[in-house]
């Protein structure tokens, strides 16, 4: 069977099921699409930061480079630099794990995820979100926390929108 893990540009592996137990908000994107949903991608990381969840709430950004392996190490360099630039950790998908296994996320575009804590895909759509796309993100992140930080998180994301 082929591996189910990720690569991060910290050098750690990861095997997705491992995070059965909290809700995890996954960003699969390849090259053209990091810029997709940003405003959801700091609202989310802004979340994470103030730690409010505790262990309940993690946000995976995970760049899809299925045929790169053959030039792993500079594809990890490379995406290290834009780690480094967001003080984040990032997540290289080289063979396809997200596409497989639990998940089964469509990747070659920009995919927004949510797995709550019983591993299930409670919430999945590619490319930009629109405004519904969005309330239906925030009703099932919600659904897999609490409303009241589903509220927050869109709460951030509007004053993100405005600065």
């Amino acid at each position: 069977m082929a591996t189910q893990t990720i690569q991060s540009t910290r050098g750690r592996t990861l095997d997705p099921s491992t995070l059965r137990g909290k809700t995890v908000v996954v960003f699969y994107e390849a090259r053209d699409h990091v810029d997709d949903n940003l405003h959801l991608k700091e609202s989310c990381g802004l979340l994470l930061e103030r730690g409010t969840m505790g262990d309940r709430f993690d946000v995976l950004g995970v760049a899809d480079v299925d045929g790169l392996s053959f030039v792993r190490p500079v594809v990890t360099a490379a995406i290290g630099v834009i780690a480094a630039r967001y003080g984040a950790e990032l997540w290289m998908d080289f063979d396809r794990a997200l596409e497989r296994g639990p998940w089964r996320l469509p990747g070659g575009g920009s995919t927004v995820a949510i797995v709550d804590a019983r591993g299930e895909v409670v919430f999945c759509a590619r490319g930009v979100l629109d405004a519904q796309a969005l309330e239906r993100f925030f009703d099932a992140l919600g659904a897999s926390l609490d409303h009241g930080v589903a509220r927050q998180i869109a709460r951030q994301r509007d004053e993100a929108a405005h600065v």
